[in-house]
């Protein structure tokens, strides 16, 4: 009884102190600017610092990728920092001529090699030689008049910290942080990119994504199965498609894609901006008009998602990697035999249904993978965890 009027004595003591924090905690004083083409830009004022934080948002991302052009929000996220038609270049009057010869040249390319395994039609391999000999004359003349990375560098020079982009299944997002004084460069920098954007090195940056790809997930035990469980997961949604893209849609994109996703998805309707720092409402308001009132709005398609059919049963994804010996859910060192003999029981694994009993399952086939495959043994005659 004696505790009990103790607790209750402290009780009423904290209440009142509990009570006044939370009446003198501060709302935020979130202000909404909105422009007459859909734009909206979300304003934090916070002086705490004479800085601000800027990020905007495109509602759009992998899922949304076209049917065998999957990995295309991506790539032209990473398309967005290649500069505009005053950014990037040192002559764009002499550079216009070389990209579309470009393009073309890439194009007639594709056309030719993805008849590789066509046993009836294959490709012409002078007229290919013909034109990668043309793409590289043509690319070489096209360095002499880019600067390189150039919107980062001005970003950079003006004192941005964490500039950087990303993209989801759902969203695609660009943000940095900024001194308050370059608040007007934020704009200018951010309208002309997104209103004059210029998708040069798009053939080279391909390249880029594919190498992306290969670090990210092919040599890593964790996203080798993330991208297993994923397809395991959602087999008709577009969840299952990896937001990098699969390596053989990868080869096939084009920049007349990712131009068309452009002016597809990336609308003022389609984009929320949010500002905090140490900035004023009024001066976001009429900065956004002088820079992003020219932004024309796009009638955004709407979106045909597959239903996911309803499951039967428990599935099961296996991933493997000689790279690690590490199991990919688990962390855990798999002693299971030489660095070139792994058993396909050791590799990162993840189960849909009951937890309890695939955990239970992992037990056994790993002590039954001890016993046959043990340090010293022959490799597995399936071949698995092969190099």
């Amino acid at each position: 009884m004696r505790r009990l009027m103790l607790f209750v004595v402290a009780l009423l003591v904290a209440l009142p102190t509990v009570a006044a924090e939370a009446k003198a905690k501060p709302s935020l004083d979130i202000k909404t600017v909105s422009l007459d083409n859909g734009l909206k830009i979300y304003v934090l004022e916070r002086q705490a610092s004479p800085t601000f934080a800027a990020l905007y948002q495109f509602d759009v991302g992998g899922a949304a990728d076209p049917k065998g052009r999957s990995g295309i929000a991506h790539l032209l996220e990473h398309m967005m920092f290649k500069g505009t038609a005053t950014l990037g270049t040192t002559d764009f009057a002499k550079e216009k001529p070389l990209l579309d010869r470009i393009n073309a040249a890439w194009m007639e390319l594709q056309a030719e090699t993805e008849r590789e395994d066509d046993p009836f039609r294959p490709p012409d391999a002078a007229k290919v030689d013909k034109l990668r000999k043309e793409i590289d004359a043509l690319t070489a003349e096209q360095k002499k008049l880019i600067v390189k990375n150039e919107f980062d560098q001005v970003m950079t020079r003006a004192g941005s910290v964490g500039m950087n982009a990303s993209t989801s299944w759902d969203q695609t997002n660009y943000y940095m942080q900024l001194p308050a004084n370059r608040l007007e460069l934020w704009f200018r920098m951010e309208a002309d990119r997104i209103l004059n954007p210029v998708f040069r090195e798009f053939w080279s940056e391909r390249d880029v994504v594919h190498e992306e790809r290969r670090l990210r997930t092919e040599n890593s035990p964790q996203g080798t199965a993330s991208e297993a469980m994923m397809s395991l997961l959602f087999p008709a949604h577009p969840y299952g498609t990896p937001v990098v893209g699969w390596p053989s849609d990868v080869a096939k994109l084009t920049h007349d894609d990712a131009m068309a996703y452009f002016r597809t998805y990336y609308s003022p309707t389609n984009c929320t901006m949010v500002l905090v720092g140490d900035v004023k409402v009024a001066d976001v308001e009429r900065l956004a008009k002088k820079y992003f009132g020219p932004w024309k709005r796009q009638t955004i398609p709407p979106r045909v998602v597959t239903r996911e059919p309803d499951p039967k049963g428990s599935a099961a994804a296996w991933s493997s990697s000689t790279r690690s010996r590490r199991c990919a859910w688990r962390g855990r060192r798999c002693a299971t035999g030489t660095r070139t003999a792994t058993p396909s029981t050791c590799s990162a694994r993840s189960w849909a249904g009951s937890t309890r009993r695939a955990w239970t399952r992992r037990s056994s086939r790993k002590s039954a993978s001890r016993r046959r495959w043990g340090p010293g043994r022959p490799a597995s005659p399936t071949g698995a965890g092969s190099p």
